[in-house]
């Protein structure tokens, strides 16, 4: 009695994107529901998780201040700059309040452009307003974190922002290119080209196996009167040599494009080395008018607050 089975093996070809510390799109974290009174909110992402520390007390002194209580007013002006910025960096990414969470990202934006702050507590800053801009389900406190970063350059967040054109999700696609768009400068150009570069055009050889097992009765094991049969087998198959030769789903493609809209001259082709060209002619003018975005959102965000 003969049969046979058929094998099939594919070997999935791998292009790791590996920008060493620059973020990818999953430091950004999965997109989920989570319950804000009405509104939804986003899951906290890992690469701009800010070191905080609990801070409830003291925000409690906040949350009195903006109601007009003076003596809590007297006692946050006591605090120092460096940690109330931390604690509005917990704040602003937390689940506070509509209303709380506002007024700390205006005043945390306010605080990075205007007082020195130490590296770490700086990049924190820059971080919970970048997390705010991409993953906050509230569009109001998005536009919001976006002129913040706009005002003061907002350097530290464009590889993760850049890195979150990739994210699976396209709402955090486009609100990672919103951002960018509004910081502006020839800087974001480089960076998502740069990134892009490490994806674009084809990739390492590598090898695929089409095959079939033929198994079939090669002898037979005598044991009193009954025959055993002794099954064996064999493999045929083909190995292709196979390369990468194109990505068909370019998403910086699309997000740079999206970050772009309203340039003149923009590439006809679709290839980091056109943005690259483009981007070297328009650099000047990209300066200034990233130069004038920060001061167009520093002088917003001066402005008086909105109840």
């Amino acid at each position: 009695m003969r049969h046979s089975t058929v094998l099939l093996v594919i070997c999935t070809l791998a292009c790791p994107i590996q920008f060493g510390k620059p973020a990818t799109a999953s430091d950004f974290g999965e997109i989920g529901p989570r319950k804000e009174g009405n509104e939804s909110v986003s899951k906290p992402a890992d690469e701009l998780q800010i070191k905080l520390t609990p801070h409830a007390e003291k925000l409690g002194i906040y949350a009195q201040a903006l109601d007009g209580d003076a003596a809590a007013r007297n006692k946050w002006d006591q605090i120092s700059a460096s940690e109330r910025t931390a604690m509005l960096s917990e704040l602003v990414c937390g689940n506070g309040q509509i209303r709380l969470r506002t007024h700390a990202l205006r005043e945390l934006a306010r605080t990075c452009i205007s007082v020195p702050l130490q590296k770490e507590t700086a990049s924190n800053a820059v971080m919970a307003l970048a997390r705010v801009a991409v993953l906050d389900a509230n569009a109001s406190m998005r536009a919001l974190a976006r002129k913040g970063l706009a005002a003061q350059n907002g350097e530290q967040a464009l590889q993760p922002l850049a890195g979150a054109l990739q994210h699976a999700e396209p709402q955090v696609r486009a609100n990672a290119a919103a951002a960018l768009k509004d910081i502006g400068g020839p800087r974001v150009f480089e960076i998502v080209i740069e990134q892009w570069q490490q994806i674009w055009g084809g990739g390492p050889r590598e090898y695929c196996f089409f095959g079939r097992t033929q198994s079939y009765v090669g002898d037979y094991n005598i044991s009193g009167d009954a025959y055993e049969p002794v099954v064996r087998s064999f493999i045929t198959g083909v190995v292709l040599d196979s390369k990468i030769v194109k990505v068909e789903r370019d998403v910086y493609l699309v997000g740079i494009r999206e970050i772009a809209a309203g340039n003149i001259n923009l590439p006809q082709g679709g290839e980091p080395a056109a943005w690259a060209k483009w981007l070297n002619k328009e650099r000047p003018r990209l300066a200034k008018e990233a130069q004038e975005k920060r001061l167009a959102a520093a002088a917003e965000l001066a402005g008086a607050d909105d109840e």
